[in-house]
């Protein structure tokens, strides 16, 4: 199959969406399939750029197209890539603000449907529009309004052959019923430990991965937690955190020192990959931003678990799992703080599923498509 993915920008471990297409994108090549990309809105090149990324040993040619570039050049830069390339499947990675700064990407919506003539449309929703889960205040909700029309009037204008999302929550807030869930895979490939300095034994290593909320009050209840499962066990708890951070950083690791102790607790900022990657396999325990509703759309925490760690959520456990087919991989190492303290303890191997997803994404057009041509 012959695949073009459109996303916003392609600057290598600067943009998740930007990371995860392109990982996906590698492994479709690596399984036999055509694949190119095209960033319709970098934000991190000057000049439009055709150039190859590589995922591993597997070469990707790339279409980088720049913000600074006035979008009816752009959206004829990307039209005459397609032509010479020819997709069966053009696949749109959505998110608001990926394709505007304001998360209003309406030119997009007049743009794609001559963008993508003469091959099928296939739309992966990885974000819906602000406040999805919960209410906002007077000056996002009017935002949230907007996000939603421009939502509507992209599907209305472009009828796409196929359309997936992340979770169920933004599955139900769609308005096409024939949504599909398609899980995410985490964008931190499993690398070898071997040599690698290993943890002190007497410690319960904590990870926080990315970065933190405003929340504070949830975060200290989730440390306080696996403190105390750390003293069930008699281990001393210490916390590593690595990423962006954010602007809530720092509230956040002194709240933590408050319960750890300063000494228990690190902050590495930003690392590559492979160091990532190894120091996810050092840990025993994650603390996930995220709550039950939406951790499937958290690269951080799907990092996490598929490097084999129980992972504690933010927030409540709920009554029950809504829909198991979105989470059935690590529903098992998944935390509250009303979970008993041996869950903490119950790490596991390794179990990337970027494989398993690249094969569920080309299933999926395979069956859009049968299913087109049987309904036409």
């Amino acid at each position: 199959m012959r695949v073009v993915f459109l996303c916003g920008s392609l600057e290598p471990d600067c943009d998740g969406v930007g990371d995860y297409t392109r990982r996906l994108a590698g492994e479709l090549i690596k399984q036999a399939h055509q694949v190119s990309i095209i960033a319709l809105n970098d934000k991190y090149c000057s000049i439009p750029l055709k150039e190859t990324q590589e995922v591993g040993s597997i070469s990707i040619q790339v279409v980088r197209l720049p913000t600074g570039v006035a979008a009816k050049s752009r959206f004829f830069m990307a039209r005459a890539h397609l032509e010479e390339f020819g997709p069966d499947w053009i696949s749109l990675q959505y998110v608001p603000f990926s394709f505007h700064e304001k998360g209003l990407p309406f030119l997009l919506n007049l743009s794609l449907k001559e963008l993508t003539k003469g091959s099928k449309l296939h739309i992966m929703f990885h974000e819906l529009w602000v406040g999805v889960d919960g209410k906002v205040g007077f000056k996002m909700g009017l935002l949230k309004q907007a996000q939603k029309l421009i939502i509507r009037d992209l599907l209305r204008r472009t009828a796409p052959d196929h359309i997936t999302t992340t979770i169920d929550i933004y599955r139900k807030q769609l308005p096409q019923p024939e949504t599909k869930l398609l899980p995410l895979f985490g964008n931190i490939p499993i690398v070898p430990v071997d040599g690698y300095a290993r943890k002190q034994e007497d410690r319960l290593r904590i990870v926080h991965f990315g970065s933190f909320t405003g929340l504070l009050d949830d975060f200290r209840s989730q440390v306080l937690f696996l403190s105390k499962a750390a003293q069930f066990k008699g281990l001393k708890a210490e916390l590593v955190s690595f990423g962006e951070g954010g602007p809530h950083a720092e509230a956040a690791l002194k709240a933590a020192s408050l319960v750890l102790g300063k000494e228990y607790v690190r902050e590495l900022g930003r690392l590559p990959p492979h160091e990532i990657s190894l120091q996810l396999q050092l840990a025993d325990v994650g603390i996930s931003r995220s709550d039950f509703t939406m951790w499937g759309k958290s690269g951080a925490t799907l990092a996490m678990l598929e490097h084999g760690l129980p992972v504690l959520l933010r927030g409540s456990m709920p009554l029950e799992i809504l829909d198991p087919a979105s989470t059935d991989l690590f529903t098992d190492q998944l935390l509250f703080c009303e979970s008993g303290f041996e869950a903490v303890f119950a790490k596991q191997a390794p179990k990337p599923r970027l494989q398993e997803i690249a094969q569920k994404f080309i299933e999926s057009l395979n069956k859009a498509e049968f299913v087109n041509k049987v309904s036409s």
